[in-house]
């Protein structure tokens, strides 16, 4: 947990190397989908934010994170992937909270990370 102004920040991932490989993983995923340049929004139904939320999913489920924390999640993409974005963070919080708290399925999508996760790591899937 980082301190920032006397209050603890949390990080979406405490090891540095998990922090490093889920970075790599999710960038050529992007990358191979031509999704790397594209500005995160907060259109619930576009591709990246649905995309995102099934990549959040697979780290919860991965690393037992119990609470969701989109705040942490907001600064692992924009600090760690140096991912672009279309909205301010208040914004993607809310939006992606929303989006993790109701568990909106995406089944096309999930199918096409599962397959791209095994191919490109020996972790368990979604």
């Amino acid at each position: 947990m980082k301190i920032l102004s006397g209050r603890p920040m949390t990080v979406m991932f405490e090891d540095a190397d998990d922090c490093q490989k889920e970075k790599e993983l999710l960038l050529k995923y992007l990358k191979k989908h031509n999704l790397s340049s594209t500005l995160i929004t907060s259109e619930k139904e576009n591709t990246l934010t649905k995309t995102l939320a099934v990549f959040y999913w697979f780290w919860q489920k991965k690393y037992h994170i119990v609470e969701i924390n989109a705040s942490a999640y907001y600064r692992f993409l924009r600090e760690t992937c140096e991912l672009k974005f279309g909205i301010v963070e208040k914004t993607f919080v809310n939006t992606m909270g929303k989006i993790l708290r109701n568990k909106t399925t995406y089944p096309n999508i999930t199918g096409d990370v599962n397959e791209f996760i095994q191919l490109n790591s020996t972790q368990d899937i979604l």
